[in-house]
C-alpha cells in the first residue's frame, strides 16, 4: 500500500506540475474502502503526452527511428 501511495503522490505532483487536472485526495477510509491501492498510475511519460500531444507524436517519431536504426 505505501508504494501505491508513492506512485500516487508522483503522478498526482507531474500533474500538476504540468497545468493538468488532479483530483483532491480521497480521504483515508474512503481510499481504504474503495481499495484505491489497485488504482492506475499514469507515468511521467504518459502525463507528458497528455498534457503535449506535440510530445507524443516527437516521442513516436524518435520510437519510430530507433527501430529502424536496429534493422
Amino acid at each position: 500500500m505505501i508504494d501505491a501511495i508513492k506512485a500516487q503522490e508522483r503522478e498526482r505532483k507531474a500533474k500538476l506540475s504540468n497545468n493538468l487536472f488532479a483530483p483532491p485526495w480521497k480521504l483515508p477510509a474512503t481510499w481504504l474502502n474503495q481499495k484505491c491501492w489497485n488504482d492506475v498510475v499514469l507515468t511521467e511519460d504518459e502525463i507528458l503526452n497528455e498534457a503535449d500531444p506535440a510530445h507524443a507524436e516527437l516521442m513516436a517519431w524518435a520510437n519510430e527511428g530507433q527501430e529502424h536504426a536496429r534493422i
